[in-house]
Protein backbone atom coordinates (compact mmCIF):
# COMPACT_ATOMS: atom_id res chain seq x y z
CA UNK A 1 0.00 0.00 0.00
CA UNK A 2 1.46 3.10 -1.21
CA UNK A 3 0.09 6.59 -2.38
CA UNK A 4 3.30 7.46 -4.40
CA UNK A 5 3.20 6.30 -7.99
CA UNK A 6 7.23 6.11 -8.97
CA UNK A 7 7.56 3.84 -5.33
CA UNK A 8 4.41 1.51 -6.79
CA UNK A 9 6.15 1.24 -10.04
CA UNK A 10 10.00 0.45 -8.30
CA UNK A 11 8.13 -2.26 -5.71
CA UNK A 12 6.63 -3.79 -9.44
CA UNK A 13 10.14 -3.95 -10.68
CA UNK A 14 11.87 -5.26 -7.91
CA UNK A 15 8.80 -7.86 -7.31
CA UNK A 16 9.04 -8.88 -10.96
CA UNK A 17 12.96 -9.20 -10.92
CA UNK A 18 12.65 -11.48 -8.14
CA UNK A 19 9.66 -13.59 -9.33
CA UNK A 20 7.52 -12.85 -6.49
CA UNK A 21 4.06 -13.87 -7.00
CA UNK A 22 2.03 -13.32 -4.11
CA UNK A 23 2.89 -9.61 -3.91
CA UNK A 24 -0.27 -7.51 -4.65
CA UNK A 25 0.24 -3.72 -4.82
CA UNK A 26 -2.75 -0.64 -4.23
CA UNK A 27 -2.00 2.89 -4.83
CA UNK A 28 -3.82 4.56 -2.41
CA UNK A 29 -3.87 6.91 0.89
CA UNK A 30 -3.28 4.85 4.06
CA UNK A 31 -5.97 6.22 6.15
CA UNK A 32 -8.71 5.68 3.74
CA UNK A 33 -7.91 2.04 2.78
CA UNK A 34 -7.23 1.28 6.36
CA UNK A 35 -10.74 3.28 7.52
CA UNK A 36 -13.06 2.17 4.62
CA UNK A 37 -11.88 -0.75 2.51
CA UNK A 38 -10.75 -2.91 4.97
CA UNK A 39 -12.94 -6.00 6.21
CA UNK A 40 -12.70 -6.89 10.16
CA UNK A 41 -10.81 -9.24 11.09
CA UNK A 42 -8.33 -9.58 7.96
CA UNK A 43 -5.09 -9.27 9.33
CA UNK A 44 -2.86 -11.29 11.93
CA UNK A 45 0.16 -8.35 10.91
CA UNK A 46 0.13 -5.10 9.71
CA UNK A 47 3.22 -3.36 9.12
CA UNK A 48 3.72 0.38 8.95
CA UNK A 49 7.05 1.11 7.80
CA UNK A 50 8.41 4.99 7.89
CA UNK A 51 5.63 6.72 7.15
CA UNK A 52 5.58 10.26 6.47
CA UNK A 53 6.71 12.32 9.63
CA UNK A 54 4.88 15.52 8.46
CA UNK A 55 7.76 17.64 10.27
CA UNK A 56 6.00 20.73 10.07
CA UNK A 57 4.25 21.57 13.29
CA UNK A 58 1.05 22.80 10.75
CA UNK A 59 0.79 19.53 9.03
CA UNK A 60 1.15 17.07 11.82
CA UNK A 61 -2.67 16.12 11.97
CA UNK A 62 -1.66 14.64 8.63
CA UNK A 63 0.06 11.73 10.19
CA UNK A 64 -1.27 8.54 9.58
CA UNK A 65 -0.32 7.24 13.68
CA UNK A 66 -2.44 9.60 15.74
CA UNK A 67 -4.88 9.92 18.26
CA UNK A 68 -7.82 7.76 16.45
CA UNK A 69 -5.47 5.29 14.30
CA UNK A 70 -5.91 2.51 17.04
CA UNK A 71 -9.76 2.92 16.69
CA UNK A 72 -9.57 2.14 13.11
CA UNK A 73 -6.47 -0.61 13.07
CA UNK A 74 -8.11 -2.91 16.09
CA UNK A 75 -11.53 -4.10 14.11
CA UNK A 76 -8.90 -4.85 11.25
CA UNK A 77 -6.56 -7.09 13.08
CA UNK A 78 -7.23 -10.75 14.61
CA UNK A 79 -7.38 -11.40 18.06
CA UNK A 80 -3.29 -11.61 19.08
CA UNK A 81 -2.33 -9.41 15.98
CA UNK A 82 0.35 -7.11 15.72
CA UNK A 83 1.09 -4.06 14.52
CA UNK A 84 4.84 -3.53 13.66
CA UNK A 85 5.94 0.49 13.68
CA UNK A 86 9.08 1.82 12.01
CA UNK A 87 10.30 4.94 11.95
CA UNK A 88 13.68 7.42 11.87
CA UNK A 89 12.14 10.30 12.99
CA UNK A 90 12.49 10.69 17.32
CA UNK A 91 9.55 12.80 17.58
CA UNK A 92 7.31 11.00 15.67
CA UNK A 93 8.11 7.52 17.06
CA UNK A 94 7.44 9.21 20.83
CA UNK A 95 4.00 10.04 19.46
CA UNK A 96 3.42 6.41 18.38
CA UNK A 97 4.48 5.26 21.65
CA UNK A 98 1.87 7.96 23.27
CA UNK A 99 -0.80 6.83 21.09
CA UNK A 100 -0.67 3.26 21.46
CA UNK A 101 0.35 3.32 24.89
CA UNK A 102 -2.94 5.21 26.16
CA UNK A 103 -5.14 2.89 23.59
CA UNK A 104 -7.44 -0.02 24.87
CA UNK A 105 -7.05 -2.96 23.53
CA UNK A 106 -3.29 -3.03 22.80
CA UNK A 107 -0.03 -4.04 24.64
CA UNK A 108 3.17 -3.19 23.67
CA UNK A 109 5.52 -5.91 22.98
CA UNK A 110 9.29 -6.95 21.58
CA UNK A 111 9.83 -6.34 17.98
CA UNK A 112 11.50 -9.62 16.90
CA UNK A 113 14.61 -9.62 15.96
CA UNK A 114 14.37 -11.65 13.07
CA UNK A 115 12.25 -9.20 11.64
CA UNK A 116 14.35 -6.41 12.28
CA UNK A 117 16.72 -8.02 9.81
CA UNK A 118 14.88 -7.30 6.84
CA UNK A 119 15.41 -3.62 5.93
CA UNK A 120 13.59 -1.05 3.35
CA UNK A 121 15.34 0.62 0.72
CA UNK A 122 14.44 4.11 3.22
CA UNK A 123 16.10 2.09 6.49
CA UNK A 124 19.22 1.09 4.17
CA UNK A 125 19.62 4.91 3.54
CA UNK A 126 18.71 6.29 6.69
CA UNK A 127 21.27 3.99 8.35
CA UNK A 128 24.08 4.40 6.24
CA UNK A 129 23.71 8.32 7.54
CA UNK A 130 24.02 7.40 10.73
CA UNK A 131 20.65 8.19 11.35
CA UNK A 132 18.87 5.51 13.60
CA UNK A 133 15.56 3.21 13.34
CA UNK A 134 13.22 2.97 16.17
CA UNK A 135 11.07 -0.15 16.06
CA UNK A 136 7.76 -0.21 18.13
CA UNK A 137 5.50 -2.91 18.05
CA UNK A 138 1.60 -3.59 19.95
CA UNK A 139 -0.43 -6.61 20.29
CA UNK A 140 -4.15 -6.80 20.26
CA UNK A 141 -5.38 -7.83 23.25
CA UNK A 142 -8.94 -8.13 22.70
CA UNK A 143 -11.82 -6.94 20.24
CA UNK A 144 -12.68 -3.38 21.81
CA UNK A 145 -15.57 -1.49 20.29
CA UNK A 146 -14.20 1.85 19.06
CA UNK A 147 -16.55 2.91 16.33
CA UNK A 148 -18.91 4.81 18.89
CA UNK A 149 -16.08 6.50 20.36
CA UNK A 150 -14.58 7.43 16.77
CA UNK A 151 -17.35 8.60 15.86
CA UNK A 152 -17.57 10.44 18.61
CA UNK A 153 -14.40 12.12 18.50
CA UNK A 154 -14.32 13.10 15.03
CA UNK A 155 -15.29 16.66 14.33
CA UNK A 156 -16.64 16.13 10.76
CA UNK A 157 -19.36 13.44 12.76
CA UNK A 158 -18.83 10.90 10.26
CA UNK A 159 -16.11 8.83 11.67
CA UNK A 160 -13.33 9.97 9.37
CA UNK A 161 -10.01 9.11 11.61
CA UNK A 162 -8.09 12.11 10.46
CA UNK A 163 -10.95 14.92 12.61
CA UNK A 164 -11.19 18.30 11.56
CA UNK A 165 -10.61 17.44 8.24
CA UNK A 166 -13.18 16.13 4.98
CA UNK A 167 -13.72 13.53 4.32
CA UNK A 168 -11.94 11.80 1.81
CA UNK A 169 -15.36 10.88 -0.60
CA UNK A 170 -18.59 11.67 -0.30
CA UNK A 171 -21.46 9.18 -1.46
CA UNK A 172 -22.73 10.00 -4.90
CA UNK A 173 -26.56 9.82 -4.02
CA UNK A 174 -28.04 9.60 -7.36
CA UNK A 175 -26.65 5.56 -8.05
CA UNK A 176 -24.74 4.97 -4.89
CA UNK A 177 -21.42 4.66 -5.70
CA UNK A 178 -18.21 6.82 -4.68
CA UNK A 179 -17.54 10.14 -6.08
CA UNK A 180 -13.91 11.08 -5.58
CA UNK A 181 -13.24 14.35 -4.58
Amino acid sequence: LERLLGRITKLNRKAHRAELKNLRLLRAEAGYVLEYLLDRDSFEAVHVYFPDPWPKKRHQKNRLIGELFPTIINPLLRKGGVIYLRTDNKEYFEQMLRVFDKAKGFASIETPASMKKFTTDFERDFNSKGILTRYAAYKKLNEFKFEQEAYERCANGKGNFKDNRKPYYKKASSHGGIQWL
